[in-house]
């Protein structure tokens, strides 16, 4: 079996196993996908390879009229911010993470090519973090100093390269 379809196959099966124990809804889904996700993981080292990006890309979970429910953005993002600890990033290293969680991770209405302030700002309330001073301030430096944003138009930003690395090491651990 090639590869891609034994991990689609086996978190197909995960889904059904949530169903079946009716643990896959509201405050539980995400407990409960984790730990068997972790598990999954450790059963299988070839998975474990893969980021976790790539991993919450792929999830979903069959409702009980079978169609794909797709995890909230909010919940994802939190999950991400609480489990690698992103309360020590600064608002530079922030704005890369904005960047990511916006372009790379987002359910397709949410996701967009290029962030402004208000998607910061709606991060920062999703994750309970302080607000910088200016908020456009902040995603101009980290266009200029680490690099970690391209400039995209008025007030918006890419992800550049630079910070799609620092994200992605950051969610391997290698901060």
């Amino acid at each position: 079996m090639e590869k891609p379809a034994k991990y689609e196959l086996i978190l197909s099966e995960i889904d059904m196993i949530a169903e079946k124990v009716d643990l896959f809804h509201n405050d539980l889904q995400p407990i409960v996908y984790n730990t068997l996700i972790e598990a999954l993981v450790d059963a299988t080292p070839e998975l474990g390879q893969l980021s976790q990006s790539e991993k919450l890309q792929e999830v979903s979970t069959t409702s009980e009229k079978g169609e794909d429910d797709i995890k909230e953005f909010g919940d994802i993002v939190l999950d991400f911010y609480l489990r690698y600890r992103l309360h020590s990033l600064n608002d530079m290293e922030f704005s890369a993470f904005v960047a990511y969680c916006y372009t790379k991770i987002a359910p397709a209405d949410k996701r967009v090519d290029a962030i402004g302030e208000q998607h910061y700002v709606e991060l920062c309330g999703i994750v309970d973090r302080k607000l910088p001073k200016r908020v456009s301030g902040t995603l101009h430096n980290a266009k200029n100093l680490p690099e970690y944003l391209i400039k995209r138009g008025t007030g918006m930003f890419e992800l550049s390269e630079a910070g799609k690395e620092f994200v992605i090491n950051l969610l391997k651990g290698d901060k």
